[in-house]
């Protein structure tokens, strides 16, 4: 993924959270490489809800995945 992709999608996260989960055009699906990011020695944490969560992800461990 282009670093002008992930920085349109932080933007989008900091000043639009209104419009996260609406439905706009194509979906897409990215692919997250979490065992690179760990072997890289990036953190984790188990949120109260079950959820996995980091501080962020970048551009490097992020794959679009096309049809």
């Amino acid at each position: 993924m282009s670093e002008k992709l992930s920085k349109f999608f932080s933007y989008v996260l900091r000043h639009q959270p209104g419009s996260i989960g609406q439905r706009h055009g194509k979906p897409v699906v990215l692919q997250i490489d979490t065992l690179r990011m760990r072997d890289k020695g990036l953190a984790f944490f188990l949120a109260d809800n079950g959820v996995w969560l980091t501080d962020q992800v970048a551009p490097e461990f992020l794959t679009l995945m096309l049809d």
